[in-house]
């Protein structure tokens, strides 16, 4: 039964599902608390993020302008399945995505 349970674990591993844990990582400017969430792996196409223009590699500091600075808001961020708005650190520049407030 262990064998059964790691071969599904690869299965699920090597077909690329995607998920919060494995799509972000944390992002800190000054290596202290969360600042923003560094996108590591291509969105999923049905990803609010994604459909708003956020790339792999854009740091997402605030959706729908609250800012990012814990776990728990990187995670609802990235569940958010229509978020209105977006800002992203792109190449060192802050981008606005989506609407306005």
């Amino acid at each position: 039964m262990k064998n059964a349970w790691s071969l599904g674990i690869l299965f699920f591993a090597s077909i690329g599902f995607a998920s919060f844990e494995t799509d972000v990582r944390p992002y800190s400017v000054v290596g202290k608390g969360i600042d923003g969430m560094r996108i590591v792996k291509s969105l999923p196409s049905d990803n609010g993020l994604r459909k708003l223009g956020v790339k792999k590699n854009d740091v997402v500091i605030a959706v729908d302008f609250e800012d990012i600075h814990n776990l728990h808001a990187a995670m609802a961020a990235y569940n958010n399945k229509k978020p209105k708005a977006v800002t992203v650190l792109r190449n060192g520049k802050n981008i606005a995505l989506g609407g306005k407030k």
